[in-house]
């Protein structure tokens, strides 16, 4: 905090500031044990008795839905598997299991990767069939296209 004022009343105001970061910084530091201690209420045996059913309760609760969710999704599976064939009851529940991780939206690829893409396309249409293709790990031909890319309007490269 500035201070702003002038004469004796400023003098009087640096001079409590200093006492009070004195006082503050000549404290010792308490060890990380001993400084936050949590004052808590203990709780009767009865207490801890009804606390324990409660979680119990719970427990069980979650174990039964979680066991019919597997039973609903095993069921799921094996109705793939018998219309479907080719594959176990396990491969069926596991790709039950994936859709949500699979639909994820996917990024944009940025314009730079978009630009290299369609440059190694258009390259490897070019050569005769039966030759190697030309990849993103070739430095020679990336440096070229970094070039042309270099060398493009921000309007190109945005599209």
């Amino acid at each position: 905090m500035p201070l702003t004022l002038k004469g004796k009343h400023l003098a009087a105001r640096r001079e409590a500031a200093e006492a009070r970061r004195k006082y503050i910084t000549r404290l010792p530091r308490k060890p990380y044990r001993e400084r936050h201690k949590v004052i808590s209420i203990p709780k009767t045996p009865a207490e801890r008795k009804v606390l324990a059913a409660l979680r119990t309760e719970r427990r069980e609760k979650i174990a039964d839905t979680l066991t019919s969710a597997h039973d609903t999704v095993s069921d799921a599976a094996r109705q793939l598997q018998e219309e479907f064939g080719g594959h176990n009851q396990k491969y069926y529940e596991h790709q039950i299991l994936q859709l949500a991780r699979v639909k994820g939206s996917k990024r944009k690829a940025n314009p730079w990767n978009a630009y290299l893409q369609s440059e190694l396309e258009k390259r490897n249409k070019e050569l005769p069939h039966g030759t190697l293709r030309i990849s993103s790990s070739k430095k020679e031909v990336v440096s070229e296209i970094a070039a042309q890319w270099k060398a493009m309007s921000p309007d190109e490269k945005d599209r």
